[in-house]
């Protein structure tokens, strides 16, 4: 019998441990490796999913252009690869579905991305703000910190 107590109350610990990872946390990081899957596949529309209809940045891209843009810098690549780096979540706000994430990426496979953008992307945060609605993350804004429109040719 002593032993069916010990057996069950490290259980009951263990389960609690494992319940202590916060679901929204979880959710935020599987949104920055969803976009990070989505170009070393080359799918624009899964990219495009993990957007807000509303998206919009400081330079005035939208879900098609900042979609267009990113695919456009790793156009040239081959065997792609794409690593989130150093993702931080801040701000998180369950209750009212607001969330930032701050991470880096690094591109590995053959050839070169396109444009002078890269360097200025790989220096810098790729920041996002984020937003829970119907149960669902989405990327409403974004900052890679250089407006693509004119870096990438």
């Amino acid at each position: 019998m002593k032993v069916l107590l010990i057996m069950l109350s490290m259980t009951l610990l263990m389960g609690s441990a494992c319940k202590s990872v916060d679901p929204d946390e979880q959710a935020l990081k599987a949104l920055a490796e969803h976009f990070a899957s989505s170009v070393e596949k080359g799918n624009k529309a899964a990219f495009k999913a993990g957007l807000h209809l509303d998206y919009a940045d400081r330079f005035g891209h939208d879900r098609n252009t900042i979609t267009d843009r990113v695919f456009l810098i790793v156009s040239e690549m081959k065997n792609l690869d794409v690593e989130v780096v150093g993702l931080q979540i801040e701000e998180l706000d369950a209750e009212h579905g607001y969330a930032r994430l701050f991470f880096k990426v690094k591109l590995h496979g053959d050839g070169l991305p396109r444009g002078y953008a890269w360097e200025e992307i790989r220096r810098r945060n790729i920041v996002i703000n984020a937003r829970k609605a119907e149960g669902y993350w989405t990327a409403i804004k974004g900052d890679l910190g250089i407006d693509l429109m004119g870096a990438i040719f």
